[in-house]
């Protein structure tokens, strides 16, 4: 009878925690505030509270029966007792309090500056009303049962715990959504102005071609260029220069390429997931992109109170940097940037079973692919499968590409700009990277070692050879071309707590099971520039993923847009070049279609 009284109480702090968690999904999706605040946080509660007040319910009371098991006194309890409420309320919200925390700093990438604000006034809030609650209540459990001091001082712990649902109510419905608000958009009326010198003549065309590598780390490129493996990579950072990028938290790799294409945060482009999510039996909440962490989302994913789906497509709310050099005018031809979604995927040339990619297959795994009881056991299936697509997928980027550049483009002009993706890389990394660095995950044996141990040092000599071709066929349309290679993440082993998860609560999805790279940490891109202009042999170690679109459009020759919130790394530039070629700024164009 007691534990039922202890529930009774709870369930009051489990409706307080449910109105803290609704909140933090407001705060962290701009875009629900736009609909009416009164029916979206209502129906958000109902929702939230389906799940958390009986979870809250059961588990505060036997956290608190957990504590008092040594206890010398009984509690005597009544179904409705101020004292157990404040306390289990005062629980909810310093559990709550790390959660926001934990939430803002882990999505900071995803929130606007006004939602970073708003975020952290409500957790400064909630820490202090925590103290304060806390506080009062140990003041007043000094004090007698029947004292009325102590009811007074529960009360005040009380009010003290009701102030941050206010606070962050109020915040939530005041702030504006932050995709194509006037935060990122340009005044029409100002006048575009030069930057770095006096008003010069623009500089002359120039070929560019841009190579995009999905998970591509310095961490992996220089110790491969050290070793003379990498010829190509080896020249571009010799004769170039060179910058390892900042990327999102949490990344996601389409979320990372679109703001590297944009040049614009997520929280900007209004792409922040490749999936969006709903919550069981709050319809009208729509799609949401944030789920908070630390609270048992992914559990109630796979229970479906969360429903996930694929987004057909990544739509931003500005224009990617093929879209500008386009409206500028300029000839440019793109070739497998699938978050470009205003064009067609581009279509695969070369199958998994071509003859090609069997004979690179089997390069890259030493020979060792078709030799005679060398055959890789059948767990590792999956992890051939998609070293096998990573090269078909790759050689099908390379072909379009090559015969682009030397046919002149589709248009039958030479082509002023050319982007290019070789995704494979990435590929290869999330399944191979455990052999690369058998030391960070302590479980690959001998064999696997001498098996697969090469395999994302052969195929980084694969990438070499490709961006190599790539800039010799540039090259018989135009004298030097200027080459920037970009990745928007690189990659890092999966956590050892999350591999300890999947071992013991194994899914059956054999290609998840494989899976030893990521990047949801948001390890660092990369930037390698070589052409006219650029410093030779200069490093940067503090660029952005947001800072590529500001020096393509440099190299060309066109003005940046006063909203791009990346930075033109001067640092990256010779200093002659930058003053005989000012930085010319002007407002936005409009860019909220694609």
């Amino acid at each position: 009878m007691s534990y039922l009284k202890l529930i009774a109480n709870a369930f009051w702090a489990g409706l307080y925690g449910s109105v803290l968690i609704t909140l933090l999904l407001f705060l962290l999706n701009d875009d629900l505030r736009g609909r009416s605040p009164a029916a979206a946080l209502a129906g958000g509660l109902a929702a939230v509270s389906l799940v958390y007040v009986p979870v809250l319910s059961i588990l505060l009371p036997t956290l608190f029966v957990f504590v008092r098991f040594f206890a010398a006194r009984r509690l005597g309890l009544s179904w409705l007792t101020l004292k157990a409420i404040v306390w289990f309320a005062v629980t909810t919200l310093g559990a709550l309090s790390v959660v926001y925390y934990d939430n803002l700093r882990w999505a900071a990438s995803l929130l606007s500056p006004a939602s970073r604000d708003a975020m952290r006034i409500t957790l400064w809030c909630m820490g202090g009303c925590w103290l304060m609650a806390l506080a009062l209540a140990v003041t007043a459990q000094a004090r007698p049962t029947v004292s009325g001091a102590g009811h007074a001082l529960r009360l005040g712990a009380c009010a003290a715990l009701l102030l941050p649902p206010v606070v962050a109510t109020v915040l939530s419905v005041r702030l504006p959504s932050a995709t194509g608000s006037a935060e990122t958009g340009g005044s029409a009326a100002t006048p575009a102005r030069h930057e770095g010198g006096a008003p010069s003549a623009r500089a002359p065309a120039r070929t560019l071609l841009i190579v995009g590598l999905q998970a591509a780390s310095m961490d992996d490129i220089l110790p491969l260029v050290a070793s003379r493996g990498l010829p190509e990579f080896e020249r571009l950072l010799k004769e170039g220069a060179s910058a390892r990028l900042e990327s999102i938290t949490p990344c996601v790799s389409r979320v990372a390429w679109t703001a590297l294409s944009t040049g614009m945060p997520p929280w900007a482009t209004g792409v922040k997931d490749t999936r969006t999510y709903r919550l069981a039996f709050w319809p009208a909440a729509g799609a949401i992109q944030v789920l908070p962490r630390s609270l048992g989302m992914v559990a109630l994913g796979r229970a479906g109170y969360v429903r996930t789906s694929l987004r057909p497509a990544v739509l931003s709310a500005h224009r990617m940097f093929w879209q500008i050099l386009r409206d500028a005018g300029l000839s440019i031809d793109v070739v497998g940037w699938s978050v470009d979604a205003s064009e067609a995927a581009d279509p695969r040339t070369v199958a998994d079973d071509d003859p090609r990619v069997a004979a690179r297959l089997d390069q890259i795994l030493g020979g060792t692919a078709g030799a005679a009881g060398a055959r890789p056991a059948p767990e590792d299936a999956a992890r051939l499968a998609a070293l096998r697509r990573a090269v078909a997928v790759d050689l099908s980027s390379r072909d379009r590409a090559v015969a682009l550049a030397r046919s002149g483009s589709i248009t039958g002009a030479a082509p002023r700009v050319m982007a290019v993706m070789y995704p494979g890389l990435g590929m290869v990394a999330r399944h191979f990277l455990r052999y690369q660095r058998p030391e960070e995950f302590g479980d690959v044996t001998p064999e696997e070692s001498s098996r697969y141990g090469k395999v994302m040092e052969r195929y980084y000599q694969f990438v070499d050879e490709l961006i190599a071709e790539q800039e010799a066929a540039m090259g018989t349309m135009a004298s030097q071309p200027t080459v920037m290679v970009v990745s928007a993440h690189g990659v890092s082993p999966v956590p050892a707590g999350e591999r300890f998860v999947r071992k013991l609560l194994p899914r059956g999805e054999s290609d998840l099971a494989t899976v030893s790279g990521s990047w949801r940490s948001g390890p660092d891109g990369v930037l390698l520039l070589k052409g006219r202009g650029v410093g030779p042999g200069v490093k940067v170690d503090d660029g952005d993923i947001k800072d590529v679109v500001p020096a393509a459009l440099y190299l060309l020759g066109l003005p940046l847009e006063r909203p791009l919130r990346g930075d033109l790394l001067r640092r990256l530039f010779a200093r002659d070049f930058l003053e005989s070629h000012p930085v010319l700024i002007v407002p936005s164009r409009d860019a909220n279609s694609l």
